[in-house]
């Protein structure tokens, strides 16, 4: 599972988001359920991409960059690398986060949250960030939305770490389906080397939430 295939099969479903909310095909109570489905597919293969290389080899494999040298060249590459021992590759990360929220100008105001975020390039400071949130019962349905986009880090300080957050998706209430859109940060402090606590605060923007409104959220993170 190549590093080209990740981005080409995020991009595309990502397209597809887009694709499924404009459609006039997909009735609007069966939008949801299809947003959710995407995003699924979207969460399992950037959980299974961290697995591999950039080039598709398993992780546990060192990589070495492909080129195509000259013969000279590669005589002289294979003689360097002959006393070189092999640099261990780094694999994509994960974490797991987990928690609480609350709106503010639109019921019902309690939200629960799940959300995946993967090292898309093995810094450590650009992610995907993929999130389904869960409002309670409307009329007897849930209020939820699922948001895929981008997360950075943009500073850290000891154990405390600072990401500037912004993602698009779709919504639903009981009433009516759109879309869904936000942007804001988190502060995430890590308290053993697999757990930390985080607290996001983000302006979201969909119609059946009642247009922008603040939205603060809190939670843990569980990195493997």
């Amino acid at each position: 599972m190549s590093r080209t295939f990740t981005i080409v099969y995020q991009v595309v479903l990502t397209l597809i988001q887009l694709g499924n909310l404009a459609s006039v095909y997909v009735p609007d109570d069966k939008k949801p359920l299809v947003a959710g489905i995407l995003s699924i597919l979207q969460g399992v293969q950037a959980a299974l991409a961290h697995d591999f290389n950039a080039d598709g080899t398993p992780a546990s494999v060192a990589y070495v960059k492909a080129k195509a040298p000259s013969a000279l060249k590669a005589l002289a590459v294979l003689a360097l690398l002959g006393g070189l021992s092999a640099v261990p590759a780094r694999a994509q990360t994960y974490s797991v986060e987990f928690g609480a929220g609350f709106y503010a100008n639109s019921t019902p105001r309690v939200t629960g949250h799940a959300s995946l975020l993967i090292d898309v390039d093995g810094t450590g400071k650009n992610f995907s960030y993929t999130t389904l949130e869960v409002r309670g019962l409307a009329n007897g349905q849930p209020v939820y939305s699922t948001r895929t986009g981008l997360a950075r880090l943009i500073k850290t300080q000891g154990k405390l770490s600072i990401f500037a957050l912004a993602s698009g998706g779709v919504a639903a209430s009981s009433t009516a389906t759109s879309g869904a859109f936000s942007g804001g940060g988190a502060v995430a402090v890590q308290l053993t080397p697999h757990l930390g606590i985080v607290a996001t605060a983000q302006a979201l923007a969909a119609p059946t939430a009642g247009g922008w409104q603040p939205v603060v959220q809190t939670g843990f993170v569980y990195k493997p």
